[in-house]
């Protein structure tokens, strides 16, 4: 049996969760090897990239993380909603996704277009800020 790699010889791509934005990964990414990169990626519509044009969605999200990703690959440490573009990503790109780290993921919901529906709805409703503190309460 092989010993696993040491985390010094891998590249790292951290994705943040709704709302969040590469800067969440900050204190993380200082705690790593000196040998080992870690990058974090904003997604459209967050931090960097918030002024970015939608639809925002799991299948954008890797895209853009595919772009991202070293040609030599790399490991995948997603947060929440970025589990799930991390396993999208890794559908899409096996060949340069070398492993996942998946933080306190969501699943998809049963029916996510009455989901998505019901969304519009309240924020409609009440304004996305109301909405959001609704969906967090």
């Amino acid at each position: 049996m092989t010993p696993p790699a040491p985390l010094a010889s891998f590249q790292l791509l951290f994705i943040h969760g709704f709302a969040g934005d590469a800067g969440h990964w900050d204190e993380v990414r200082e705690l790593l090897d000196p040998g080992c990169r870690g990058v974090a990626l904003d997604l459209a519509g967050h931090g960097a990239r918030r002024q970015t044009a939608g639809p925002f969605t799991v299948e954008r999200g890797a895209r853009d993380a595919i772009e991202k990703l070293p040609r030599a690959g790399a490991l995948l440490v997603g947060h929440s909603m970025g589990t799930r573009i991390a396993l999208e990503t890794a559908a899409r790109a096996p060949d340069v996704v070398k492993g996942l780290i998946l933080v306190d993921g969501s699943h998809a919901p049963a029916c996510p277009a009455a989901v998505m529906a019901e969304m519009r709805a309240a924020i409609r409703r009440l304004g996305a800020a109301a909405a959001m503190m609704e969906i967090v309460e």
